[in-house]
């Protein structure tokens, strides 16, 4: 998701994934991300982020993405949940969110759309017929698109996704609207 912008992944080459945390990171001077790092941490994050940005009055958005997972209506009803708790905090802010992967109501998640834009498209069926099946004799995984590394994804990104694929573009389009 770094690399769909250009204002975010140049500023964004002195991070690595692990450095976001649920706090605040400014990337720069106008861009601040914070990993979530998983769905059921929404509700302290959000809360966190209220007390952190409740003396700030220069906060111009306030952006969501998220994964749909299993139930894109359920995470819509959340987020929502969400930005009614922010706006006490953060009255004058737009608030938005993209709900992944195509914010259509379709399901799933980051890494579902990661592997439908790979230039080598025979990867994925590669991943899901041959490397899957044998991981998960051994791990606990149950998505064949969790099998990739996120830091070796975002260190490779150029290299492996084609970030120009149509896949993006919907989310390409939030991420330009909420940086520009």
């Amino acid at each position: 998701l770094y690399a769909l912008n250009e204002k975010i992944s140049s500023t964004y080459t002195n991070y690595k994934p692990n450095n976001i945390k649920q706090s605040i990171t400014m990337i720069n001077e106008d861009i601040g991300l914070i990993n979530l790092e998983g769905k059921a941490n929404l509700n302290g994050v959000v809360k966190n982020l209220g007390r952190t940005l409740i003396d700030k009055l220069d906060i111009e958005k306030i952006s969501f993405i998220m994964d749909a997972d299993d139930n894109f209506d359920a995470m819509k009803d959340s987020l929502n949940d969400r930005i009614e708790s922010l706006k006490k905090y953060v009255s004058e802010a737009r608030y938005n969110y993209f709900i992944l992967p195509q914010n259509d109501g379709s399901l799933g998640m980051a890494e579902d759309l990661i592997m439908d834009g790979l230039y080598k498209k025979e990867l994925i069926n590669v991943i899901k017929e041959e490397v899957y099946p044998k991981l998960s004799e051994y791990e606990k995984i149950k998505n064949p698109s969790k099998t990739s590394n996120a830091s070796f994804m975002i260190e490779n990104a150029k290299k492996l996704i084609n970030l120009e694929d149509e896949v993006f573009k919907n989310l390409k389009k939030f991420i330009s609207d909420i940086v520009d």
